[in-house]
């Protein structure tokens, strides 16, 4: 069933045991839903700290970039799930020397993200898990850092 519903395009199956009646409003574990989830390269293009008490400061998300087909640095969504305190302190670190004063993307970033986001060079190039991609990614999730490809080369999701 999983292969069919990726090879469709789907998000994912439902399944059920069959003598179970659904109930609206409430879960149960007799209904189970298994998600499909892709990978991709992103970009990173900014991050979002902390606001929380005894965070503060530390990094909440990423801001997340890839080139369209015109060779423009496009706004593809941000992630804020996935990453271990170390891997966001590492990070953190990397995004000193990185740092600039306006969003590197060819065109406007989304207005919330105007005052909030401390911009970087686009140099970085991670991978997320997602669900799907509709011009943002859906449900991303940080895997990690990819050192041996070059951001030049990162596209939009498929």
């Amino acid at each position: 069933m999983l292969d069919t519903a990726a090879s469709h395009g789907l998000e994912g199956v439902v399944s059920k045991r069959i003598d179970f009646a659904y109930r609206p409003g409430t879960r149960s574990r007799l209904w189970l839903k298994t998600p499909l989830r892709r990978s991709t390269e992103v970009i990173i293009a900014g991050w979002i700290a902390s606001s929380s008490r005894g965070h503060r400061g530390a990094l909440a998300s990423l801001i997340l970039g890839a080139y369209d087909q015109s060779g423009r640095l496009i706004h593809v969504g941000q992630v804020g799930t996935g990453f271990t305190a170390a891997v966001r302190g590492e990070l953190r670190e990397r995004f000193t020397e990185l740092a600039i004063t306006e969003p590197p993307f060819d065109r406007s970033p989304p207005p919330e993200l105007a005052t909030a986001v401390h911009w970087v060079q686009p140099r970085l190039v991670g991978t997320v898990d997602y669900r799907e991609y509709a011009g943002s990614l859906r449900h991303p999730s940080w895997r990690g850092l990819r050192t041996e490809i070059d951001a030049k080369h990162v596209g939009l999701p498929e």
